[in-house]
């Protein structure tokens, strides 16, 4: 693995109940990005499998796509880069370093470009999703896709 899993300060607290609400709704977020993934793979006519990465807990997929260019595509919870879970489509070489793509040059109608020190991606917003259909997210699919693969 690429990443060291870090010795946790609460490993041993008790854990708290969750309520049957967020477990169900996680559930069909798990479920829509198994979906989502698979929908990529199709795309690209590869097999691959879904992964639950474990130092970040993203539902996801990596792809070698030619020579030294990788993709990563999966669903990650709130964190630094969107409060709220989003979709993420990451084109990166084979030192981990991130692939940069013009947003001006290349727009994403259904999700946004965003750039920091250690993540370059487009990224798409569940609550894009709560307010509209899941057609959205299969056209941000193939928006990223056609761009990334234009890279090559």
């Amino acid at each position: 693995m690429h990443y060291q899993v870090p010795n946790y300060n609460h490993n041993n607290d008790c854990l708290k109940t969750t309520h049957p609400f967020n477990l169900g709704e996680w559930m069909t977020y798990r479920s829509l990005a198994n979906n989502a993934c698979y929908e990529v793979l199709g795309s690209m006519r590869r097999m691959g499998k879904v992964r639950i990465w474990p130092h970040h807990f993203d539902t996801g997929i990596y792809l070698k796509l030619k020579n030294n260019v990788h993709l990563g595509f999966g669903l990650a919870m709130q964190d630094d880069h969107c409060p709220n879970p989003y979709f993420y489509a990451r084109a990166y070489n084979d030192a981990g370093e991130s692939l940069t793509v013009n947003p001006e040059q290349n727009s994403l109608i259904t999700a946004k470009w965003i750039y920091s020190n250690d993540f370059n991606a487009a990224i798409f917003s569940l609550n894009e999703l709560k307010n509209s259909h899941e057609d959205l997210l299969k056209s941000f699919i193939r928006s990223f896709l056609k761009i990334y693969l234009s890279l090559l």
